[in-house]
């Protein structure tokens, strides 16, 4: 579901602007293969490459280049930060938010994003998604200010909420306590 969020985001953003450029990051190979192969078919009609540390520094550069939607892990971005201008994306998606805290990847690049954006004086525009953000609210206020979301932007539900409720299933827990033989 959060992918297809970023979809339905990404095509407004291009229906504003068809030259617009995305860059959306995840933390694994698996997870940014999985985004490319459903932005490209739900989104046929737009350059769509992906970037990981399997691909060369120089061909990665490429890839960033010829396509307007870069679907990448957040790791082969920061390696070569210094080589893309983040000033030129429009629109920023951090794929499993919740990492950007501390010296993560994810915070990296949305700090470096938001910072040439600043200095060219362009609105950065960036989503976070996460399905497990924490249960600390001082995290959550950490991936906030990486990501430069504002309070306005942030949405929670939990198993309380009625468009959740119907989906949570029920269980319960029995403790057993094993004793430990040493061997």
């Amino acid at each position: 579901g959060k992918t297809i969020i970023a979809v339905i985001a990404a095509a407004r953003i291009l229906q504003q602007n068809p030259d617009a450029k995305i860059l959306m990051v995840a933390t694994t190979r698996e997870l940014a293969k999985q985004h490319q192969d459903l932005f490209r078919a739900l989104m046929p009609g737009h350059k769509t490459g992906i970037i990981t540390g399997l691909i060369p520094a120089a061909k990665r550069l490429k890839v960033w280049a010829d396509n307007n939607i870069i679907i990448a892990t957040s790791q082969a971005i920061r390696e070569d930060i210094e080589g893309y201008d983040l000033s030129k994306v429009d629109y920023l998606i951090i794929d499993e938010a919740h990492h950007a805290t501390k010296s993560h990847s994810h915070a990296v690049i949305a700090k470096t994003y938001l910072r040439q954006r600043k200095i060219t004086g362009r609105p950065a525009l960036t989503l976070g998604l996460t399905a497990s953000p924490g249960s600390e609210f001082s995290r959550i206020e950490e991936i906030m200010n990486n990501l430069g979301v504002e309070n306005r932007g942030l949405q929670i539900r939990t198993e309380e909420d009625t468009d959740v409720k119907s989906y949570i299933q029920w269980s319960t827990t029995k403790y057993v306590d094993v004793p430990y033989k040493s061997v």
